[in-house]
């Protein structure tokens, strides 16, 4: 486990009174589970724009690339065996 580090933090007294009821004793790791699982969906959302920005840029070149070997495409479909 990585090394801790003591915060304060000022909240909402309703939250704090949620989280500790669902807690189960342990309210600072209750906060870091919490804070794990939004920083890696943070961390998706940004992976995902990043990978459709680039899917985007690229798009066109894509396209290129797929008319370049459709005749490839079309000449394995007319040697393939028939399915029985």
């Amino acid at each position: 486990m990585s090394q801790s580090q003591r915060i304060t933090l000022s909240l909402p007294a309703d939250l704090v009174a949620s989280a500790r009821a669902v807690s189960g004793g342990n309210l600072s790791r209750f906060v870091a589970s919490v804070l794990r699982r939004n920083l890696e969906r943070l961390r998706r959302q940004e992976l995902r724009k990043a990978l459709t920005a680039g899917y985007a840029a690229e798009a066109d070149l894509d396209l290129a690339i797929c008319e370049e070997c459709r005749h490839v495409d079309r000449e394995t479909a007319e040697h393939a065996e028939p399915e029985p």
